[in-house]
Formats: structure tokens, C-alpha cells, sequence
């Protein structure tokens, strides 16, 4: 919710800024700001969820029905996610 706020008051000085002809760099520095900081913090999340549901997918006991066996297959395409995929994007990223 309050990603959206500051969607609607960066729009704001946008506006304010197209109108007025003053604010402009700080629209330009905040809709940078917002672009990413929202994005990797997204990405952060979802990381942290994805360990959790690998970890516990993993360490539950599995029997011979198939949704506990393909869950447990699941979680350790979470893990690998988390191990080996997320990293080498941020790794590409930052080069």
C-alpha cells in the first residue's frame, strides 16, 4: 500500500512539475528511486519466500502420495532458485 502512495506523489510532482516548470529533477530523482528500490525489494521478498518454501518442502516427511512427492520436488527446484539462480542475476546485474 504505501508503494502505491508513493506512486500517486511521484504522479503528483510529475504534474506539478509539467505545470509549473519547477521540481523536475526531483521528479526525475524520486520515479529512479521508485523504480528501483520498489523493484529489489520485490525481489528480496519473493527471494525470502521462496528459501522458506524450499526449506519446509524439503524437510516435511514424504509419503507415496503424489502431490507430497511433487511438492517435495518442487522444493528443491526452490532451493536451487535460491542458491544458484538469484545470485548469478544479481552477480549479471552489478558487472
Amino acid at each position: 500500500m504505501f508503494y502505491f502512495v508513493k506512486i500517486i506523489v511521484c504522479g503528483l510532482i510529475g504534474v506539478f512539475s509539467f505545470i509549473f516548470g519547477k521540481g523536475g529533477q526531483t521528479y526525475v530523482s524520486l520515479k529512479k528511486k521508485l523504480f528501483w528500490n520498489g523493484f529489489f525489494s520485490i525481489v528480496i521478498e519473493a527471494y525470502i519466500e521462496f528459501m522458506i518454501a524450499g526449506y519446509l518442502n524439503v524437510t516435511a516427511d514424504m509419503s507415496s502420495y503424489d502431490g507430497e512427492v511433487l511438492s517435495s520436488y518442487l522444493g528443491y527446484g526452490c532451493i536451487f532458485i535460491c542458491v544458484l539462480v538469484v545470485p548469478s542475476v544479481f552477480l549479471w546485474l552489478n558487472r
